[in-house]
């Protein structure tokens, strides 16, 4: 089921919405351009299988830069980010999406079923042609085929600023999230909104715009309601996440909500 086609920054994004099973959620995802732009997940575990069919794709990370391959297998668990550079590029991926409730439910009924998802890891691996599975045993086996690299955003980051990062998750429906996380840490909110940009490449307001707005999509997709999408995502007020989401996303909520029925 196509989306309608939006702009992030210099890249165009096209999105298709994928039927799955066992409470997993798919996508089929086109970005095409030359920019920087950083994936930011909150309470969704997301794994993907991405090719690059032109230009080049590369991972900036603090810790250095990471050339990605032609092909491969991307794992982002919760609360990770990942800066991707995207030039002259035109990048295919295909993506299942999980929220991190639905896993811990699963690994109370099968704790040795999950515990290949429930993963603290970003990382690369091995490339499968046979596409990405569409329930959790297929998935848990898929992760345990090879690494190639395992991706660490928060390596040769100042720590403050790895602290106040992770604490932004935990603050993403607070009125002041970088405030109050830069008091917890004890440092300026300026000074780590500095190291914060330099290190993921967007401001902490812009991440939690990201983490929020990356949740209330998933939610929609997977049938929640408008309100029920906004408050879990971390949203307190409707209006706030109307204007946000359509300037951000491209299109209303209710774009999504439509689509959902119609797939249904």
């Amino acid at each position: 089921m196509q989306v309608p086609s939006t702009r992030r920054g210099n890249i165009l994004l096209e999105r298709r919405i994928v039927p799955q099973s066992d409470r997993l959620l798919g996508l089929v995802q086109t970005f095409r351009g030359t920019d920087t732009r950083t994936a930011v997940t909150h309470n969704a575990f997301v794994m993907a299988r991405i090719k690059v069919l032109e230009g080049n794709l590369s991972l900036p990370l603090s810790s250095g830069i990471v050339k990605a391959p032609r092909s491969f297998l991307l794992v982002l668990p919760p609360h990770s980010v990942l800066p991707m550079t995207f030039a002259a590029a035109h990048v295919w991926s295909e993506g299942i999406a999980c929220f991190s409730d639905s896993l811990a439910e699963a690994s109370r009924h099968d704790s040795s079923l999950t515990r290949g998802l429930l993963t603290e890891d970003t990382a690369l691996l091995s490339d499968r042609q046979d596409g990405l599975p569409g329930n959790r045993l297929a998935m848990a086996r898929m992760l345990t085929s090879g690494v190639w690299e395992r991706l660490d955003a928060d390596a040769g980051v100042a720590q403050p600023i790895v602290q106040a990062r992770r604490l932004l998750h935990n603050l993403i429906a607070h009125p002041a999230p970088l405030r109050t996380a830069a008091n917890s840490v004890g440092i300026c909110a300026e000074t780590i909104s500095r190291g914060f940009s330099g290190a993921y490449k967007l401001s902490p307001k812009q991440y939690c715009h990201r983490a929020r707005l990356h949740e209330a999509v998933l939610r929609l997709i997977a049938g929640a309601t408008i309100i029920d999408a906004a408050f879990d995502a971390g949203f307190g007020d409707l209006k706030r996440f109307y204007k946000q989401f359509k300037r951000l996303v491209g299109v209303t909520p209710g774009t999504y909500t439509h689509i959902k029925k119609r797939q249904d």
